[in-house]
């Protein structure tokens, strides 16, 4: 079918492709639709808006907003529950991560404890584990720990006043770099070194959309040119090799 709207993410699940967003189909508002030959077909009920999708255990779990639930669960297209994760009284899932046989959920309730979080699930039961940046936007799996970018903050008993980018070593959150006056959208890693992205701001006399994190300090990708494909001009090509 013809639709509209913001394709946040998309994943293979059960031999089809799923997407999700803030979908319409015709008159039709829904978060999850999947692909059936050459046509993608909403999830009937399933309103609200997603953020990610990530396949864990056999199901398809979707992190976004949907009438009070932060969560929801696919095992087939027809059969979709939803949880709350968080206990805000505004939740909205941002991003998901399967690593380490769990699945990591990282959300955000502005205005109301709270104010951000990520949490664990066993198969089981979902735990929150401990205060990271606020909100987070992203998840990511790096030097065996989990990473979590977001909103610059603050951690408990961080030396820091900015956070943007944590770590989880299973017990604790730690600082990565002194972090960044702005939010961070992406991570990656490339040849053992980890990779952020996000609007380009000042920091000090630096200025980031696309840095990276060695020898534990946040660096420009290149000290000659603070552009990134965030901010340049549409008659230059710029092109980093790694």
């Amino acid at each position: 079918y013809n639709f509209t709207g913001t394709v946040q993410d998309m994943v293979e699940f059960d031999g089809e492709i799923y997407v999700t967003g803030n979908l319409y189909f015709d008159f039709l508002q829904c978060a999850v639709a999947k692909r059936s030959g050459d046509f993608l077909i909403p999830i009937i009920g399933l309103e609200g808006v997603g953020n990610e999708l990530e396949v864990y255990d056999g199901k398809l779990y979707v992190a976004g907003t949907f009438d009070g639930h932060d969560v929801v669960v696919l095992d087939t297209s027809d059969n979709c529950t939803y949880e709350l994760v968080s206990d805000s009284k505004i939740p909205e899932g941002r991003s998901l991560l399967a690593a380490y046989g769990k699945l990591f959920m990282a959300g955000d309730a502005s205005g109301f404890a709270p104010m951000s979080g990520v949490w664990e699930f066993d198969g089981t039961t979902w735990t929150e584990i401990g205060t990271g940046p606020s909100p987070t936007y992203t998840l990511f799996q790096y030097n065996n720990q989990i990473v979590a970018a977001g909103e610059p903050g603050n951690i408990f008993s961080s030396e820091f006043e900015e956070l943007s980018v944590a770590a989880w070593n299973g017990a604790e959150w730690t600082q990565l770099g002194e972090g960044f006056p702005q939010r961070i959208k992406g991570l990656i890693e490339i040849n053992d070194t980890l990779f952020a992205c996000g609007p380009v701001a000042e920091y000090g006399e630096i200025r980031y959309g696309l840095a990276w994190y060695r020898n534990g300090v946040w660096a420009a990708v290149s000290t000659e040119r603070w552009d990134s494909y965030f901010n340049y001009s549409p008659d230059e090509e710029l092109t980093y090799s790694f």
